[in-house]
């Protein structure tokens, strides 16, 4: 069975043992993210990771540091968790 090739561009893709960035800390969040469920390169080379739980965006510059957040947790039944 042949992979897509989305799936094929990316089976050269490795990780490097050391983080290049630490963007937990620059999210702000104390605990750092809560549920990401998505992260994005930005064309011109930023980062902006979503994070479900708490509702928001964070974006990250080039070289990791956070430089801003936007979204929230809103307000209504919608929201409330019921």
């Amino acid at each position: 069975m042949a992979l897509p090739v989305a799936i094929q561009a990316q089976a050269g893709w490795s990780v490097p043992r050391t983080p290049i960035a630490d963007i937990v800390s620059a999210a702000g969040a104390p605990d750092g993210f809560a549920e990401v469920i998505d992260a994005r390169l930005l064309s011109r080379g930023g980062l902006v990771v979503a994070d479900r739980r708490a509702g928001r965006l964070h974006f990250f510059d080039p070289g990791g540091r956070g430089v801003r957040s936007a979204g929230g947790r809103g307000v209504g039944r919608a929201n409330s968790g019921d």
